[in-house]
């Protein structure tokens, strides 16, 4: 791994202690700092304390689900540029519609591995660095292309397509 994230704020928000605990333990294995909430109510106060660089939310919470708490972060002036990153069970185009309507920047479908974590956070530095590079770097033998869903390997027969973006399709 050649990206340094030592001291990188990151915020995971999940109902699910054991979603939380894994990012926990991948992200600060690679020097993140991880900080965690349980719902969208814990989590507004914890982002405004601490001002992550990264957001992953889960999508259904209880109390405030991670739409409506995406939708908060987005429009408070302070953090719309945070990046967040829904995370959920499901992939359907309704899904990454109601997500990207919420401002959402990315989707992850659960479960996760560390590979697709780290490529999210590769994306940020890249983009902060202001990078023309049309491909991210390799993480683990895949590569990420920017603005795509394909994750291409190293090795022969690696490359999976989640096919056309669909939500390219969906003006807002």
């Amino acid at each position: 791994m050649d990206q340094n994230f030592e001291g990188v704020k990151v915020m995971v928000i999940d109902d699910s202690k054991t979603i939380r605990r894994t990012a926990e333990i991948l992200l600060s294995k690679e020097g993140c700092e991880v900080i965690t909430a349980i719902d969208g109510f814990d989590a507004l106060a914890k982002i405004a304390d601490s001002r992550p660089a990264i957001i992953f939310v889960d999508t259904m919470m209880p109390r405030l689900d991670g739409y409506q708490t995406c939708a908060l972060i987005k429009s408070n002036v302070n953090f719309q540029k945070t990046p967040v990153i829904m995370l959920s069970n499901k992939d359907g185009l309704f899904d990454l519609a109601k997500g990207r309507i919420a401002g959402s920047d990315q989707h992850l479908t659960k479960p996760f591995s560390k590979d697709e974590l780290l490529v999210y956070l590769h994306r940020l530095f890249r983009e902060q660095e202001g990078s023309e590079k049309n491909y991210l770097p390799m993480v683990n033998n895949l590569r990420a292309m920017r603005g795509d869903k394909r994750a291409q390997g190293s090795g022969a027969e690696q490359e999976k397509s989640a096919g056309p973006n669909p939500l390219s399709l969906i003006h807002i």
